[in-house]
């Protein structure tokens, strides 16, 4: 018997897929099932009708069936009875993807350059953990007003906009816009592992040149690296150990074809082992070459305010990186269970 994991999915399992995603744990393979039937009757009547014109394909059938289902968002809402009504149902998917991506990236991609720049403007620690909260609130607040209020005006100058939809369709979905199954990202593993190599070629490059051919110089000519040179006894090796063992664990999931709890274990030690000894190193002050650190002379509460950032997002990322390794065997398990 062959294994249905090795079956390239279907635009109807990536159509289902997408449906499932927007509908809660308890309701989804019943909606799942209903959704997969609907297709194929449909797919069954539609090949059925055009036999007698061209050969009644069975792709180009789907094709046109998951077309005349439209947008699967907008499928899972009528199964659930959920109005799409904020700004009425022609624009609020758009709203609603667009508001979440801004959100994603604009809000932390401001908290961190605010941080580091109230810290560099001499503001104390507390001074810096309140200013990027209350940065984070206003940049939220506006995001969504004048993201909502962008679409309110769309939605609202209806007659005038048809004249000029023709140049400006991004409410019409297609059969190309479905997502991909998580199954499907076998393909991307191989995104993730040549990502880890080239980040791997980075930091040996940025480690050899942050020692031999810095940007800063003392008087004399003499290089000041920023990393301390004594930790080139056990911390700096061990980083670019982790890094490659890290490139080889990611070749060696896709080699396989899914995660397995052996490398979620291994990429969480991995995860643990580079980052531990890195936020102690920084917190505790010996990571930075005290000759860089004295050179620079950013005072001493900068240096507080900046440290505390820094160590937030080092802890976030290890965390983060944690928590999606064991993510993707959950959800590797759950396929495979199904």
């Amino acid at each position: 018997m062959s294994d249905n994991r090795t079956r390239k999915p279907t635009l109807t399992d990536r159509y289902v897929y997408a449906v499932g995603r927007r509908v809660p744990r308890s309701q989804r393979a019943e909606i799942e099932n209903e959704v997969r039937e609907r297709i194929a009757d449909q797919v069954d009547a539609w090949t059925a009708a055009a036999a007698g014109r061209d050969g009644g394909s069975t792709d180009a059938a789907e094709r046109a069936v998951l077309t005349d289902l439209g947008d699967p968002d907008r499928l899972a809402a009528t199964y659930l009875s959920k109005p799409l009504q904020l700004l009425g149902p022609m624009y609020y998917l758009v709203w609603s993807r667009l508001l979440r991506l801004l959100l994603a990236i604009v809000v932390p991609v401001v908290l961190v350059a605010v941080g580091i720049s109230n810290g560099l403007h001499g503001d104390s620690a507390w001074g810096v953990v309140f200013g990027v909260i209350g940065v984070g609130i206003q940049t939220a607040v506006h995001l969504c007003f004048w993201t909502t209020l962008v679409f309110v005006i769309l939605d609202r100058r209806e007659e005038w906009f048809k004249v000029r939809r023709h140049s400006l369709d991004f409410t019409t979905w297609t059969v190309d816009q479905l997502p991909q199954l998580e199954s499907e990202r076998g393909d991307g593993m191989v995104g993730e592992a040549i990502g880890s190599t080239i980040a791997l070629a980075f930091l040996i490059a940025f480690v050899v040149v942050q020692q031999f051919d810095p940007w800063l110089h003392a008087a004399d000519g003499s290089a000041i690296p920023l990393i301390d040179p004594s930790l080139w006894s056990g911390y700096l090796p061990t980083m670019l150990g982790i890094g490659a063992v890290g490139t080889a664990l990611a070749w060696a999931v896709r080699a396989q074809g899914r995660p397995a709890w052996w490398s979620a274990v291994l990429d969480t030690v991995l995860a643990l082992g580079a980052g531990v000894p890195t936020l102690w190193l920084w917190m505790s002050g010996r990571l930075l070459n005290p000759s860089f650190v004295e050179a620079v002379n950013v005072g001493d509460s900068a240096e507080t305010a900046v440290g505390i950032v820094i160590a937030i997002v080092l802890a976030y990322a290890t965390v983060q990186g944690i928590v999606s390794v064991w993510r993707g065997l959950w959800a590797a398990n759950r396929r495979g269970a199904k």
